[in-house]
């Protein structure tokens, strides 16, 4: 791998845009450097294409694997969740969610443990972790970490509040 340090380009940059202050390049190259390493270190895909369509970059994972792909898909998906909810600056509403199946729900009404639980922070995140058709939450007053899993989970604490129809998630109360 050949690395080469950003000011190598500084003369090259200045002759292309002589009207542009040498020091205010560097500044921009740093800043868009910074950036992208950025954008990696949070394993982002990265594509950056010529204009005219003649040349073009990828940086990120390309594969053939189904499973990984999906992985992937995954794991970007739930990273951007996470990364809109810090951007909007969402004020903790309290409030834990998990998703139950028809088969795990059919066990919380006989009121037996459910084998295991992805009980996240953000509700639009419970979609991602199980085939949910009923959605539940849980008071919790102290924020834990985003997500954590319970085994033989007991549901009687749990509040349900949401199920999941063909036009979409519908409030059990717009039902009442």
């Amino acid at each position: 791998m050949i690395t080469v340090d950003y000011k190598y380009y500084l003369d090259d940059l200045s002759k292309e845009f002589p009207d542009v202050d040498k020091k205010a390049l560097r500044d921009l190259v740093r800043h868009g450097l910074t950036k992208l390493s950025a954008f990696k270190r949070y394993d982002h895909d990265i594509f950056l294409n010529n204009p005219n369509g003649s040349r073009y970059i990828y940086m990120g994972m390309i594969t053939n694997d189904l499973e990984k792909r999906k992985l992937r898909e995954f794991y970007r998906v739930r990273h951007k969740y996470r990364a809109l909810y810090r951007i909007a600056k969402t004020q903790y509403d309290g409030y834990y969610y998990f998703g139950l199946s028809e088969e795990d729900y059919q066990k919380h009404l006989k009121k037996e443990p459910i084998p295991k639980v992805v009980i996240t922070r953000l509700f639009k995140e419970t979609e991602l972790y199980t085939i949910a058709r009923h959605f539940f939450r849980i008071k919790m007053d102290k924020i834990s970490d985003w997500l954590f899993v319970e085994e033989n989970y007991e549901t009687s604490s749990a509040e349900y509040f949401c199920r999941w129809t063909e036009n979409g998630p519908e409030s059990i109360s717009d039902t009442k």
